[in-house]
């Protein structure tokens, strides 16, 4: 039988390597949704709860996004059902 300290590293490396595979679908989803040209005016934070956390580089982009958002929502739960919901918000964009 192993012991606890070789299992838990290995059940880690699992979760991380589960939740990279995640977040990879999941930006490619949104890849798949935003027109390139809006790609670089948007981060992805991750998702949270069921929500998808989306920064936004400023307010009036901000604004065109929520006026698209029941769309955008509804192609990306094509891909990716398990998101309910898109939060907007702005900030710092790398």
């Amino acid at each position: 039988m192993d012991s606890i300290k070789d299992i838990i590293p290995q059940v880690v490396e699992k979760i991380i390597r589960q939740r990279a595979g995640e977040q990879g679908a999941l930006e490619q989803a949104w890849q798949d949704v935003l027109a390139k040209q809006g790609l670089k005016h948007v981060k992805l934070v991750g998702p949270r709860d069921g929500s998808l956390l989306v920064s936004v580089d400023s307010p009036a982009r901000l604004y065109h996004l929520r006026t698209r958002k029941a769309a955008i929502l509804r192609q990306l739960r094509e891909k990716a059902p398990e998101i309910k919901d898109i939060i907007f918000k702005v900030g710092e964009q790398k």
